[in-house]
C-alpha cells in the first residue's frame, strides 16, 4: 500500500514537471520525464 502511494506520488510529480517543460518548450526532457512516469506507471499495474 505505501509503495502504491509513493508510485502515484512519483506520477504526479513527473507529470506536473513534464507540464512545465511543455510550457517553456523543451520537448526532450518532456519524453524524458513522461518515460519515468510511465515507469512508475508500470510497476504501479503489476
Amino acid at each position: 500500500m505505501l509503495r502504491e502511494a509513493f508510485y502515484r506520488k512519483m506520477i504526479d510529480a513527473y507529470d506536473l514537471h513534464a507540464q512545465f517543460e511543455t510550457i517553456y518548450g523543451d520537448i526532450e526532457l518532456v519524453v524524458a520525464t513522461l518515460k519515468k512516469s510511465l515507469h512508475y506507471g508500470e510497476k504501479l499495474k503489476k
